[in-house]
């Protein structure tokens, strides 16, 4: 508590004082505003006539994060000319400049593109050759151009220009879908479905329900890099391509099942949520266990007078996902036996569901109990162990309990019973007498108990938006929609733990780190502890942070105690240390980026590398086993070799060093961006195949490459010119 009372007494005097913008920000009407990006908003102002006298703030449409600009629209505004400063909107999700009189474009656009924003140019008089970035911009007037022509590696499509792989691929699906036959590239899908290009590449494909009943091989090119690709309900047999796990759901009834053998059946499944789930140590799915299910459907039909007469796949609705029963529905028809063969899949089965028959218990062992049954010809029933009997029908009593704790905790539900709850904006559904979905929109409810969590991951839809829930939230719950806590802080209180400014709830220990960093830090000791860097907070704990450029030189001990940080950049900074401490959180982290401190060698165990630093005071310097120093920064020797064998066996690059050639990006040490398109090479190294792997770019068209090259980079050769091969 005297921690928390100082905390408050800072937190006044700060404010007292005056409180300015911190170092690299601005104060315009009242807010901070990151310099740089404003600099950037005048040079548009500086390089446009059509701009001229503007305010920075007052351009198109803005949006700002933390006090740094992260998106930006700035379409019909008359544009000619980008700043080429505008590669510094680092923090940029997207920029759109459609419809403009832009003609050129400036390399430092590169720096923004494709790796942090997204990009529109469209509707612009922007005339090739484009930056390395860009291959082609699309819905461009280029009567102004001296001689537009497609780029190498696209053709011309209706004005438009479009990857000639990507079409090849869609002539491809056309061509062995008899279904399709007589319709063109762009027009697949344009029935049901859709397409979407992005600068003349497709990046959506949405073939659903247009019976297709075969995928080409060469659509594995093209694959990887859709951003959406759905061919589901259809008919298409296995085996499919090598590059799909599983191309959803497919009517199979059709395929002949003789042809699939051990060799082609997909390693991974999606269940019916979508998630890929791994085939290991589940039952192998092959013929022969389809044939197993079909003798279940089989037993039933035997059983079940009702069903006399049918054909297995018949009864009912059913799912088949890779030849296997995965949802089974017989509710409504008349009947009064479950085989006990049932089991034998019941674990496979997503849903169940036998509801509104007339059943008599016992049931199969697996089967718990069954909804909904017309028991009246039964002897006498009564409920399964741990369930209970509500007007006739059994209610698993672990879910009840839970029911009536949300009831317990929230005045708004007082006089219901567990089974009344959600009647005021939502509803309850049962399956097997065990709680399935609990929708309580608009309930105004005020607190959630922890024990959701003993159902909460067996559920299939929960949803409790639209209601003032206060924090802390159950911990297994990540996103709990819109809440509105106006309620919650009106006493200016928070729950234990937790100190409340500007009307929030924050985690005091993770505030406290903040604190510490203010504390043993100079250049930032009069920032208030939440305007520090960039932040994100979840759930009231801290779980991105942003430090970057700040002239930090110390990390403290306590940032061990941010157990929900993800995401931690202190690039740019001054440190020449690191808390044994930060290793302790170091495996949570999906991205930690600390690159050009002053940290000297040898770094924390928990590190393989730190990234760039400036060593020059430290008393030795060495690069990790596997590494090479190359003035002064560590690159991967096998990544070095590799761009050394394109030297060796290319007279073209004859005299170049290995970082000399083409556009590189390194990242970690490692190279993870390689553009050699235009470089008048004539041979692939082999060793570039355990290169592909971790490379985000590629690129090496438009060079003289000939056959044969290693079968890796078959996606990537792109137009070749084959004039001097053999």
């Amino acid at each position: 508590m005297a921690l928390k009372n100082l905390f408050l007494i800072w937190f006044f005097l700060f404010f007292l004082w005056g409180g300015n913008c911190p170092e690299g920000f601005v104060e315009l009407d009242d807010n901070c505003y990151f310099k740089r990006h404003l600099d950037v908003l005048q040079d548009f102002i500086d390089s446009n006539t059509s701009l001229k006298a503007a305010n920075p703030l007052k351009i198109g449409y803005q949006e700002w994060t933390n006090n740094r600009l992260t998106y930006l629209y700035l379409g019909e505004l008359q544009i000619t000319t980008l700043p080429d400063s505008i590669g510094l909107l680092k923090d940029l999700n997207s920029l759109d400049l459609r419809k403009n009189n832009i003609t050129g474009l400036p390399e430092g656009l590169c720096s923004i593109y494709p790796y942090y924003s997204q990009v529109n140019l469209s509707d612009n008089n922007i005339c090739p050759p484009y930056p390395f970035c860009f291959d082609y911009i699309s819905n461009q007037d280029t009567k102004e151009c001296e001689s537009f022509k497609c780029p190498v590696g696209y053709e011309e499509l209706q004005g438009e220009c479009y990857k000639n792989s990507h079409i090849q691929v869609l002539q491809a699906i056309i061509d062995s879908n008899s279904v399709l036959h007589g319709i063109t590239p762009l027009e697949l899908g344009k029935n049901i479905g859709y397409q979407q290009w992005e600068n003349g590449k497709l990046t959506h494909l949405n073939l659903i329900s247009n019976q297709l009943t075969t995928l080409p091989d060469n659509l594995c090119t093209i694959y990887k890099n859709l951003k959406l690709f759905d061919v589901s309900y259809n008919f298409i047999c296995p085996p499919y391509p090598a590059c799909f796990e599983y191309i959803g759901h497919q009517n199979t009834r059709d395929c002949d099942y003789s042809e699939i053998s051990n060799n082609n059946i997909p390693e991974n499944i999606f269940d019916n949520s979508g998630i890929i789930i791994s085939q290991k140590g589940l039952e192998e799915i092959n013929s022969e266990k389809f044939q197993n299910d079909l003798e279940i459907l089989q037993s039933f039909i035997d059983k079940n007078e009702s069903l006399n007469g049918k054909n297995p796949l018949e009864i009912g609705k059913q799912e088949w996902w890779n030849m296997r029963l995965v949802s089974l529905d017989l509710s409504s028809l008349g009947l009064t036996y479950i085989p006990v063969k049932i089991c034998n899949i019941y674990s496979n089965l997503s849903t169940l569901n036998l509801s509104n028959n007339a059943i008599c218990p016992p049931y199969p062992g697996c089967v718990e109990y069954v909804d909904f049954q017309n028991t009246e010809d039964c002897v006498k029933y009564v409920c399964p162990d741990n369930f209970s009997d509500i007007d006739g029908e059994c209610y698993f009593a672990e879910h009840l309990k839970i029911l009536q704790e949300i009831i317990d905790n929230n005045p708004s539900l007082e006089g219901k019973s567990p089974l009344e709850i959600g009647d005021a904006g939502g509803m309850q559904n049962w399956i097997g007498g065990k709680l399935n979905q609990l929708i309580l929109v608009g309930n105004q409810l005020t607190k959630m108990p922890e024990s959701i969590c003993d159902v909460y991951s067996k559920l299939s839809v929960f949803d409790i938006t639209n209601n003032s829930i206060c924090p802390p939230y159950p911990s297994c719950i990540e996103d709990v929609g819109f809440q509105n806590v106006e309620a919650c802080f009106h006493s200016l209180s928070c729950p234990e733990g937790y100190v409340l400014f500007d009307e929030k709830c924050y985690y005091f220990d993770d505030l406290q780190v903040l604190i510490d960093f203010t504390k043993i830090n100079d250049s930032i000791q009069a920032y208030h502890p939440l305007l520090l860097g960039y932040q994100v907070w979840k759930n009231n704990r801290l779980q991105q942070l942003f430090l970057d450029g700040l002239n930090i030189t110390k990390i403290p001990v306590s940032i061990e105690n941010l157990e929900h940080l993800i995401y931690l950049n202190l690039n740019n900074n001054k440190l020449e240390s690191l808390p044994e401490t930060l290793c302790n959180i170091y495996p949570h982290f999906k991205s930690l980026e600390i690159t050009n401190n002053l940290l000297c060698p040898p770094y924390l165990e928990c590190f393989d590398y730190v990234g760039h630093q400036n060593t020059e005071n430290c008393e030795y310097s060495f690069c990790p086993y596997g590494y090479l120093d190359i003035d002064g920064e560590c690159y991967f020797e096998k990544d070095i070799s590799t761009l050394q064998d394109f030297i060796s066996m290319n007279e073209s690059l004859t005299g170049r060093t290995p970082l000399d050639i083409g556009v590189q990006k390194w990242k970690n040490m490692r190279l993870h961006y390689l553009y050699l398109g235009v470089n008048q090479l004539t041979a692939i190294p082999e060793s570039v195949c355990e290169l592909l792997s971790q490379l985000k770019t590629f690129n090496i068209s438009q060079n003289n490459i000939c056959q044969p090259y290693p079968v890796c980079v078959e996606e990537y050769i792109g137009e070749q010119d084959g004039t001097n091969c053999p």
